[in-house]
């Protein structure tokens, strides 16, 4: 993404201008309070998917803290667990997946 944004100004004289028309700026954010509980990130899954953004985890004053992202989602909870992750507040849930997800047991 870098690169693009660097090499505009080769194609175009004021690439200021062109950045924001070519649209690669999307300023429509989902965004979710920290302290929410978790099932409300399942209603902005779809929308997240739909247009290949995370949810982004706000506090109470709009200021950003972390994201979600609904790949990392797929990838890091188990299906056995779904029911009590959905009792888990979005910070609880950001904790969960940033710690990495459950622990693997050893069987020796």
């Amino acid at each position: 993404m870098r690169f693009l944004l660097n090499s505009i100004g080769s194609f175009s004289p004021l690439p200021a201008l062109f950045v924001f028309s070519l649209g690669l700026i999307d300023h429509s954010i989902i965004t979710i309070g920290y302290h929410d509980p978790s099932p409300t990130v399942s209603s902005l899954l779809p929308h997240s998917l739909a247009n290949q953004t995370a949810i982004a985890v706000v506090t109470s004053n709009q200021k950003p803290i972390s994201e979600i992202s609904p790949f990392t989602l797929a990838n890091l909870c188990d299906p056995s667990a779904a029911a009590t992750i959905t009792t888990l507040s979005v910070g609880e849930l950001m904790a969960y997946i940033n710690c990495g997800g459950p622990r693997m047991t050893s069987t020796v």
